[in-house]
């Protein structure tokens, strides 16, 4: 029972909701922006938008293992 209220932490969930929100906007990047005609264009403007998505999935991440590691210690 601790694991899970350790597991639900309010720190650790702002982590998992950036981890959520980063896949969710690298998905939209490569699904959602379907009005930008193929091309050098849709990859220029979906690039960045991926990027951000990346970034926010391995912050998350990151995160979420320096707190844990940080606890062990």
């Amino acid at each position: 029972m601790d694991s899970f209220r350790y597991a639900f932490r309010r720190e650790l969930i702002l982590l998992y909701v950036a981890i959520f929100a980063g896949r969710w906007v690298m998905a939209f990047s490569q699904d959602g922006l379907f009005i930008i005609p193929r091309g050098i264009l849709r990859t220029l403007i979906t690039f960045p938008i991926y990027v951000l998505g990346l970034a926010l999935v391995v912050g998350g991440a990151v995160g979420v293992f320096h707190h844990i590691i940080s606890d062990l210690t």
